[in-house]
């Protein structure tokens, strides 16, 4: 294995050739900075269907994202695959925003990297009411992006529908 080339310095795992490295950063070094450390989240970028600033906020779960992409320091979709199959492949523990049921998390399944649920207060209709507007999620501010409190439970259920065709021939 070896260190990334130039042409892959955006890429976190390339099978067979980089594993991926993860280090502290004076954000997440509690021993350095026992007060003021967070969390890393692979977050997702600040344009998907999600509240993450404000489920970790108004949790209480101290964790942050630190990619490059929107204000919300997010990651793209193949990026936050690699840096789990990098985590994967280093045996390291990480946290990321995901949905099940996924072709991506069935591929770890049974596996050491095999994706485990984060428990939120419950998606209440009071808190899908409270939950932020779409487009506060890309705000820069991020108070604006956390929201208040009342909108800071779980992704409700989304109901899966399959579509059935027949052809007459």
């Amino acid at each position: 294995l070896r260190y990334p080339t130039r042409n892959e310095e955006e890429h976190y795992f390339v099978e067979d050739k980089y594993e991926g490295y993860f280090r502290y950063t004076s954000e997440n070094n509690c021993t350095q900075n026992p007060s003021t450390c967070t969390g890393h989240i692979i977050g997702p970028p600040c344009t998907w269907s999600t509240y993450v600033d404000a489920q970790t906020y108004w949790n209480g779960i101290a964790l942050e994202s630190n990619g490059k992409v929107g204000s919300n320091n997010g990651y793209l979709s193949y990026q936050m695959k690699e840096i789990w199959r990098a985590a994967a492949a280093k045996e390291i523990d990480i946290i990321m925003w995901w949905w099940e049921p996924s072709l991506f998390a069935e591929e770890f399944h049974n596996t050491t990297a095999e994706f485990q649920p984060v428990l939120l207060p419950k998606a209440t209709l009071a808190c899908r009411k409270g939950r932020i507007l779409p487009e506060d999620r890309c705000a820069d501010n991020i108070m604006t992006r956390r929201g208040e409190k009342d909108g800071a439970c779980d992704n409700e259920a989304n109901i899966l529908r399959t579509a059935i065709a027949t052809s007459v021939v």
